[in-house]
């Protein structure tokens, strides 16, 4: 059985519904996109512009650029609440607060997709 219009518009506000003279063919076009999906794409955008930046792999008080800090810019962009914890490390080279990809999967609300023997993807 087929929905009525009135029906398949209160449940679906966003999508544009076409209906033929015969009132026999539906035509369904979503046009809506999630505020959600619109962020990632900007996200994946700001991302993709820094491409051939130099690497540069400096605690978070000297001008840094690597694959976290990479993320962790883009994401903040766009959520400016996103704040993944730094942690401070001492070793030959190496002194301050770096941000390392275990402080996204420790940040609330974080979904992990794919784990393989305690490795985090």
């Amino acid at each position: 059985m087929m929905a009525n219009l009135p029906q398949i518009r209160s449940l679906f506000p966003n999508l544009n519904i076409f209906e033929s003279k015969a009132g026999t063919e539906r035509c369904y076009n979503s046009t809506y996109v999630s505020e959600s999906a619109k962020k990632k794409h900007k996200i994946a955008a700001f991302i993709l512009n820094r491409r051939g930046r130099p690497f540069i792999l400096s605690s978070q008080d000297e001008p840094h650029l690597y694959c976290t800090t990479l993320l962790s810019d883009a994401i903040a962009q766009f959520h400016p609440s996103f704040k993944p914890k730094w942690n401070y490390i001492s070793a030959p080279f190496f002194k301050g607060e770096y941000l390392f990809p275990q402080a996204f999967v420790d940040y609330p609300d974080t979904k992990v997709i794919y784990r393989v023997n305690n490795l985090i993807m």
